[in-house]
């Protein structure tokens, strides 16, 4: 049992988190990369701070200021990000990506505002980061040591760093979730449907009662639709269905086996249900493993029989051959296995391998199917299957001229090939791993820029050190190699704090993942790879720029 609104965003619920994590951690990103520029911004305007603070301004003023000054960059910002926004929405649309009433998606009044006050809360955090910091306090002494061309200060250089470890932590967190959906992805399309969908076209059409008032008017619709359409150019085979795989229509009702004793607290198994006729089976290629497919003498008059798939026959009869057994509907009275004189019999006559009617991760669930002929109990929503060996298109328009002879007024409606319908299915787990990945994407190259960004001005501040160490005879490839070690472990403290985070976030990720656990080591693995390369390249570059430095130019400063 399941509240309504739960039930009517269970399909999309998990893509929206997804979108709201991604987006969140993208954010934090940004935010380290721009504290990081705003502590560096900070110390370099020591001076001014020093000025305003003899001229009688206090620390309140002074975060005002920067409050001021920063809120107006980040509404600055937010416009430029709706404006991007808008555009990216269209992309998006194109992508078709599975969200609810998606079309209806737009930058409203909501986002707008919505927005704008993350921005200027952003705008507020940033003001409030130099006083956080200490840079506003004792500016004096801050300002003559900067006068004397002091280094950069442990604090501060503490507070780098751990800009630094955030950066490729939450990196390599956005890195690791779209590694397991990929990888998840990768799974699901190697999944056996159970059925071959090339060449595969599909088609609805439903019989009003009006028309078709009894059970014999539906066969002979059915059966005149399969004639013209068999006969037609290009058909290699055609059969009807009540649920066709990945399609929208299904019906679960419970079977159980003559003989078959239900144990202490177990419930009735509810398994798919699904009628078909003679050549669905060989339509859709499906595989007989025992017994036989429906064929024409499974009529009305003949005996009921049914085929199952191999999960159903595996629970009721793991050890033995199911085919020649008996099942029937549960009974409406207080004992739904007791058997009364209205009790239907059906006969098995054959067992297929389970196709994955809802999806190829749902399939059929724990229970299974089973199939009934179609001429035992004529159904009037029927779904034609027809494997063709030319163009789709040419197929269809024939199809529809055939229905049309056959009854002028009855519309076919969900024409579509099978190959559609398997896309469509991917849809929600394909709009994860997009998700995902172009939020990973974004991540590697903050991430880049934030580690690049911070190691350049930890040696810029560190000139004068590196200056001394080569005056007493350091060579280049030692100050390199001390440069490059720090940003190493800088990244190596990310890695650990990052794969801490992917744990603990994991729960939320488990029920969008198939066949791959969270703690993967191949996607860990593949997932540190292009951050350590990215990163390494962004500590290269500053490692290099210090084994540059001139000891004589370093030392006159």
């Amino acid at each position: 049992a399941v509240g309504l609104q739960a039930d009517l965003v269970r399909d999309i619920r998990s893509s929206l988190y997804l979108l709201w994590g991604g987006a969140l951690f993208v954010l934090l990103i940004g935010c380290v990369n721009v504290a990081s520029l705003v502590l560096v911004r900070s110390r370099v305007r020591l001076k001014e701070f020093a000025t305003r603070l003899a001229l009688g301004a206090n620390q309140w003023h002074l975060i005002r200021q920067l409050t001021t000054e920063y809120v107006l960059l980040t509404m600055v910002a937010a416009l430029g990000g709706l404006g991007i926004g808008s555009s990216t929405l269209r992309v998006l649309r194109a992508l078709n990506l599975e969200l609810p009433r998606f079309a209806e998606i737009q930058i409203d009044g909501m986002v707008i505002v919505s927005t704008l006050l993350v921005a200027a809360a952003v705008g507020v955090l940033l003001g409030a980061i130099p006083v956080v910091g200490g840079l506003t306090v004792n500016l004096t002494t801050s300002l003559n040591s900067e006068g004397r061309g002091g280094s950069i200060g442990r604090g501060a250089r503490a507070q780098g760093r751990a800009l630094v470890v955030t950066q490729v932590a939450v990196a390599f967190v956005l890195l690791i979730c779209a590694g397991l959906l990929l990888a998840s992805f990768r799974r699901v399309l190697a999944v056996d449907p159970g059925f071959n969908p090339d060449a595969v076209l599909t088609a609805s059409v439903n019989l009003p009662g009006s028309r078709y008032p009894d059970d014999a008017s539906v066969r002979r619709f059915t059966d005149d639709a399969l004639r013209a359409i068999r006969s037609t150019a290009g058909v290699v085979a055609a059969g009807t269905t009540t649920s066709i795989p990945f399609g929208d229509n299904f019906a679960e009702s419970g079977l159980l086996a003559e003989g078959y004793h239900m144990r202490t607290s177990e419930s009735l198994i509810a398994p798919y249900e699904v009628w078909a006729s003679p050549g669905f089976f060989e339509t859709m290629q499906m595989r007989l493993v025992q017994g036989r497919l429906f064929n024409d003498h499974d009529t009305a008059d003949a005996p009921s029989v049914v085929i199952i798939d191999e999960k159903l026959a595996h629970r009721f009869w793991p050890d033995a051959n199911p085919v020649g057994h008996r099942m029937y509907e549960p009974s409406d009275n207080p004992d739904p296995t007791a058997i009364t004189a209205r009790t239907v019999w059906h006969t098995v006559i054959g067992v297929v391998k389970e196709v994955k009617l809802r999806g190829l991760v749902e399939g059929v669930g724990e229970v299974g199917a089973y199939y009934y002929p179609q001429a035992q109990r004529p159904p009037r929503s029927l779904t034609f299957a027809i494997r063709t060996a030319t163009a789709h298109s040419s197929v269809a328009s024939a199809l529809r001229s055939e229905i049309a002879t056959i009854d002028p007024e009855l519309p076919v409606f969900d024409v579509q090939t099978m190959t559609d319908r398997t896309d469509r299915s991917l849809v929600s787990q394909r709009t994860a791993v997009l998700l995902a990945t172009a939020f990973g994407f974004v991540a590697l190259l903050l991430s880049a820029i934030g580690i690049y960004g911070m190691l350049a001005y930890l040696v810029t501040q560190r000139t004068k050190e590196i200056g001394i160490r080569m005056a007493l005879g350091s060579s280049t490839s030692a100050v390199f190699r001390l440069v490059l070690r720090e940003g190493v472990w800088l990244m190596v403290g990310g890695f650990v704090l990052g794969t801490s985070g992917a744990m603990a976030i994991s729960h939320s990720l488990e029920h969008q993942l198939f066949g791959v656990h969270v703690s993967d080591p191949v996607v860990l693995l593949l997932a540190i790879l292009p951050l350590a390369l990215v990163g390494l390249i962004a500590c290269v570059l500053p490692a290099n720029r210090a084994s540059r430095i001139s000891p004589i130019v370093a030392l006159s400063e």
